[in-house]
């Protein structure tokens, strides 16, 4: 399975936090919201204050945990 398919699998419509390989800094950037789901090579995620879902490209991820801390 990829892993947009892995992260729908166990992630869908819960609270997570993206780790990326993107430096900005000398720290990596998290992003953190609602898996909505993914297609092709991105997965969309959606923190509630937002109005539109942030798009990520797998490409640059290098983790997806659940934050078990929201909700």
């Amino acid at each position: 399975m990829s892993l947009i398919e892995e992260s729908a699998k166990y992630f869908k419509d819960k609270n997570v936090v993206i780790v990326t390989d993107v430096d900005t800094e000398g720290s990596i950037e998290e992003i953190a919201g609602v898996l909505l789901g993914g297609s092709d090579d991105c997965l969309l995620v959606k923190d509630e204050g937002d109005k539109l879902p942030t798009i990520i490209n797998v490409a640059h991820i290098a983790w997806i945990y659940e934050d078990e801390g929201q909700g």
